[in-house]
């Protein structure tokens, strides 16, 4: 008994201990550390959702945006849920279908090392979405996210560059700024039951997200497309490997133009060759050539080395320390030349003779004053070092080759930027991309400045290389670049290329480098052309391009033609003529009386007798006997009838539009190909018409698309006819049967 009581006792004693210990334990848990556990419990339920910004808008210099961003929802999952759903097979079956993705592809995302959450699919589309919604899946939900968009397409693609499904740029302006143009990031913060669903009602924090600030570019939308166009167009001719275009604003170094080819559409950049996403103008480093002669005869004459009237004498080779540099020219030469005259013919021998003149020590001090023996700073990404010859290691025939564009190697930037403070008074500028940023509400929040690096040469000595440049395009070899109605000046180039640290013959960089107008320089452009399929010389390649280029920029930015300018195939100068002061609307009597006797030509588009609007516009420099286009209406009329806009730039468009009193809808960039209404289409005054512009390539895919579709129809409408003439002939005769 003593035992059975002593058992009895040792069993309470225990019951006693494992409750006092419950009941402290209970007493910790449910008091003492009450905040703890439930803190912990809230935790596990809640789930932190990223909102990610809204990235900055890049624009153009005209104010249309290149790049923004569009709300796109993308689709995640929670797989651990997933993976517990009896209907395993089912959800995997119909997440695939639902988001276009492989079952395999499925099960992998639920697989993976997260099993709290995971992206089922970034950037959805709104069908995939609204699958989702219609499955109802406990774990799969979505979020809405932003997704760069690039409305000009290949437009600039190389300069914009390009953002990374998460919105972070990876390219070009996008990676350059990336800091300015993300943001910064908020968050959801959501609480969910044991399946991952969000609870109705439940605990929510929401932290919004700061937009990020706008990128506003120097680029200009229309040169950026007159470029790309005639790049395009040479393309097709020449075959080349690469294709490279540059202009600039010489006295501000700002950059209005910047191509290079091949290139791709940043909206889909992953379906082209990394090769395509280089910008060749501050990544591409080559052998210039000739063009380097420009800087060569700017150092030579600011160090009165040489004089424009200094004689020479090209025999076709230069000897050197034992060692012959020869002419282009060889074996002929040039025989007796002046300084300003062996420029213009771009004599080897000359320039070498100047050069081994301006001793190596000045002449390495002139590389570093031009800015030549590093990156220029351009705010872009990638930019290339020069590679230079080491002035220890460089001997006198260096010397010679180096100062007629041979051993060094520079970017176009580089050379672009230099041949500019050439012919802009002497000044190197840094050259710029960005002119400046602004925040959502469009207020500026940094401004990017002309930034004068130095003096590299005196204001005369710049005088000097325009006069000898202007002498290159009108005398010398670079006839092919000359521009109607305007001076120019610049500079051939044939540089080699080097494969395997050997010269490659017959492969050659060939390059024209210009300004104009000759009489007040104001824009620079280089163009390059990489191994192209011809034996042809680089004025003939290169040049015509430059003068289209140059052309059509001078024009659309109405810069008045030059009042005497050689003509091409004779010495007789042009006549210009100023377009009249006119107001509009105006009476059409009052404005051929304004007009008459002016030597202009006139062409009436429509019909009435009230003009609306001119073009070329008001004030206009043009040569006599130009046509100008007067359109027409009738006064106070409440329908006009809609012109046809069909090859006008967009600036044209607008102009005739707001004389009719219409609205201009504009959408891409170019020329004009379609309209809506059509022209001719009577239309009430004030409404919008619908216009869409693209560039000449694009314009003739479309019209190739076009004329395939109506041959399909037409091939179609044929088959029908055919079909429907053997069924007849079928049913007749069956019919007599």
């Amino acid at each position: 008994m003593r035992i059975e009581r002593n058992r009895i006792g040792w069993v309470m004693a225990a019951c006693f201990l494992i409750a006092f210990l419950i009941f402290s334990k209970m007493l910790y848990v449910q008091v003492l550390a009450n905040d703890k556990y439930s803190g912990d419990a809230l935790h596990n339920r809640l789930r932190e959702i990223p909102i990610k910004p809204n990235r900055g808008i890049i624009y153009g210099a005209n104010g249309e945006a290149l790049a923004v961003s569009v709300e796109k929802n993308s689709i995640y999952i929670t797989p651990s849920v997933l993976k517990e759903s009896k209907e395993y097979a089912k959800i995997v079956e119909d997440l695939s279908k639902a988001v276009n993705l492989s079952k395999e592809d499925v099960e992998k995302i639920i697989n993976g090392k997260n099993q709290d959450f995971a992206w089922l699919k970034r950037h959805a589309e709104k069908d995939e979405v609204e699958k989702i919604k219609d499955l109802n899946y406990m774990g799969v939900g979505y979020t809405p996210e932003f997704k760069r968009d690039y409305p000009k397409g290949r437009l600039a693609s190389q300069v914009l560059g390009y953002a990374g499904v998460d919105n972070t740029g990876l390219a070009g302006i996008e990676l350059q700024y990336d800091d300015v143009l993300t943001g910064k990031e908020g968050k959801l913060i959501v609480e969910t039951d044991k399946q991952g669903n969000i609870i109705p009602q439940s605990i929510r924090e929401s932290i919004p997200s700061t937009p990020g600030s706008n990128i506003h570019l120097t680029i200009d939308e229309t040169i950026q497309y007159i470029m790309e166009r005639e790049l395009n167009k040479a393309q097709t001719v020449y075959k080349a490997e690469e294709m490279i275009g540059l202009m600039m604003d010489v006295n501000t170094a700002e950059i209005l133009g910047m191509v290079s080819l091949p290139d791709f559409d940043p909206n889909s950049f992953g379906d082209f060759d990394e090769k395509t996403w280089k910008n060749l103008n501050v990544s591409k480093v080559y052998e210039p050539g000739s063009t380097f002669k420009v800087l060569s005869a700017a150092m030579s004459l600011e160090d009165d080395t040489v004089e424009v009237d200094t004689q020479f004498f090209c025999n076709g080779e230069l000897q050197v320390d034992g060692e012959t540099l020869r002419c282009w020219t060889y074996p002929d030469g040039n025989g007796a030349e002046n300084f300003k005259q062996a420029i213009e013919r771009s004599c080897n021998v000359a320039v070498g003779k100047t050069v081994l003149g301006l001793g190596k020590d000045r002449f390495y001090d002139y590389l570093h004053g031009f800015g030549m023996d590093k990156v220029t700073g351009i705010d872009l990404p990638g930019e290339s070092s020069p590679i230079i010859l080491s002035k220890n290691k460089s001997v006198r025939l260096d010397l010679a080759a180096m100062g007629i564009g041979q051993t060094n190697g520079f970017t176009p930037i580089q050379m672009l930027t230099a041949i500019s403070a050439s012919v802009n008074g002497g000044k190197l500028l840094k050259p710029h991309i960005v002119s400046h940023i602004t925040d959502r509400q469009g207020n500026t929040t940094k401004t990017f400045k002309t930034e004068v690096v130095r003096q590299v040469i005196s204001d005369e000595t710049s005088k000097q290389i325009i006069d000898i440049l202007e002498g290159v395009v009108t005398e010398g070899i670079g006839k092919a670049a000359k521009v109607p109605g305007y001076r120019v000046g610049g500079k051939t180039g044939t540089g080699e290329t080097v494969v395997g640290g050997e010269y490659t013959e017959g492969v050659y960089h060939l390059s024209f480098a210009g300004f104009a107008p000759v009489e007040n320089p104001k824009y620079a452009c280089i163009i390059i052309v990489n191994h192209p399929k011809t034996s042809d010389n680089s004025g003939n390649v290169c040049g015509p391009i430059f003068s289209k280029i140059m052309e059509d920029t001078l024009r659309y930015k109405q810069i008045a033609p030059s009042t005497q300018v050689t003509n091409s195939n004779d010495n007789v100068s042009i006549d210009t003529v100023v377009i009249p002061d006119l107001s509009f609307p105006s009476e059409i009597e009052t404005l051929r009386q304004t007009l008459a006797n002016t030597g202009l030509n006139v062409k009436y588009v429509g019909s009435g007798n009230q003009a609306v609007a001119i073009l070329p516009t008001s004030n206009t420099k043009v040569a006599r006997g130009s046509t100008v286009e007067i359109y027409l209406t009738q006064k106070d009329q409440k329908q006009v009838t809609v012109p046809d806009l069909t090859g006008k730039t967009i600036k044209e468009v607008e102009i005739i539009l707001r004389g009719y009193g219409l609205i201009a809808d504009i959408s891409g960039s170019g020329l004009a190909y379609r309209q809506h209404p059509t022209a001719g289409s009577l239309i009430e005054v004030n409404n919008s018409v619908s216009v869409w512009f693209a560039s000449s390539t694009d314009i003739e895919n479309i019209e190739k698309r076009q004329k395939t579709v109506q041959e399909d129809l037409e091939k179609k409408e044929k088959e029908n006819q055919k079909d429907t003439t053997e069924k007849t002939k079928t049913t007749r005769s069956e019919e007599r049967r």
